[in-house]
């Protein structure tokens, strides 16, 4: 029989990985694997970031750069000890310049790198689709809505034209039919008790 290993024994084993980059005489820690924690996070920032919406929720279109500039520096925030700039903008054009961002990202296992970038993708068709939903329904609702408002404005101008009067000889004519039928509804029992 196997014996049993406990997952905390295993799990300082791989999840820490870090190696060492010489960069112009600097020390560049980079970690070989992030906590799917933290890259859930760096995702949804991604997303929130790249994204313009034209109102508070309408989808309007990804901007590709500004995904790419969010990508980059949230690896280096994410994945190494360097101190990010405050302007993502002005560090990304930094580390492409300088082609640390090169250095830095094939340091990352490229199975982490790809799927860092295929849950990024993911995420991304997840907000194409929940958007697509939103706007469907929007539109079915904005139909009846209208529809809605077509039929209580053709009930409104009806009403205003109405003849009062016709009613008045209806009401006339329902009461009329009222005693009629009841007339004959008595007779009939009458009839029924002889």
């Amino acid at each position: 029989m196997v014996k049993e290993i406990s997952m905390d024994l295993i799990k300082g084993t791989g999840t820490e990985k870090s190696k060492t980059l010489e960069y112009e005489g600097f020390e560049i820690e980079v970690k070989e694997y992030l906590p799917i924690e933290k890259k859930r996070i760096m995702v949804e920032l991604i997303v929130k970031n790249a994204f313009i919406y034209e109102d508070e929720r309408k989808l309007s279109k990804l901007d590709g750069a500004i995904k790419e500039v969010m990508f980059d520096f949230f690896i280096v925030k994410y994945y190494t000890n360097l101190v990010p700039m405050e302007d993502p903008f002005e560090m990304y054009d930094v580390l492409k310049v300088t082609g640390l961002i090169d250095l830095i990202k094939r340091s990352i296992p490229e199975l982490e790198i790809k799927g860092l970038e295929d849950f990024l993708e993911d995420r991304i068709a997840q907000e194409y689709r929940l958007a697509e939903l939103e706007s469907s329904i929007g539109y079915r609702l904005q139909d009846t809505v209208a529809s809605l408002n077509r039929t209580l404005s053709e009930s409104i101008k009806a009403m205003a034209e109405f003849d009062t009067t016709k009613l008045q000889t209806l009401l006339s004519f329902i009461d009329e039919g009222k005693k009629e039928a009841l007339n004959r509804e008595l007779s009939h029992l009458e009839g029924e008790e002889k």
